[in-house]
């Protein structure tokens, strides 16, 4: 009983650190959209934009890749954590462990100079990749809020 109460925790842990980490960096992708800061009034340099502006595919943007890999990675080992018994439950192991598949490529792509402001096309594949994360996140969202609804954890 105990083991069992031990790892529906742990369960709702990983799931609510993986909540945080996605709302912290869509929080730090808002914040490098918009291009300067609120302390500094004048416009910022060419090599400053560089850096921040996503347009140009520059460090913040690939930073922002390291982050989707850290959290593709987080999602392959909760899949690895979740007991499924039910169909939903499997549905759901079986879209994170997928997703921690996607580490590696976000782990690489900025290493290997993919998305470049000299490239045609680059912010709109960007844009639609960007677009196919929401819509593949949507069912392990529903399926994670199933999964946990149906479970009492004690604290």
């Amino acid at each position: 009983m105990f083991v069992a109460c031990r790892r529906r925790k742990d369960e709702a842990v990983a799931l609510s650190r993986l909540i945080l980490f996605i709302q912290r960096n869509r929080i730090k992708n808002t914040a490098a959209a918009i291009g300067g800061t609120a302390v500094r009034l004048d416009p910022l340099g060419e090599e400053a934009l560089s850096i921040i502006d996503f347009k140009e595919f520059g460090l913040f943007f690939s930073y922002d890749q390291l982050g989707y890999a850290v959290m593709s990675l987080a999602t392959f080992f909760i899949g690895l954590t979740i007991d499924a018994r039910s169909r939903p439950d499997k549905w759901l192991k079986g879209l994170l462990m997928v997703h921690g598949v996607f580490f590696i490529v976000s782990f690489i792509v900025p290493m290997l100079g993919v998305f470049r402001p000299d490239r045609e096309g680059s912010a709109w594949i960007g844009t639609l990749i960007l677009e196919a994360w929401c819509i593949y996140f949507l069912p392990i969202c529903i399926l994670s809020y199933l999964h946990f609804a149906k479970r009492k954890v004690e604290i």
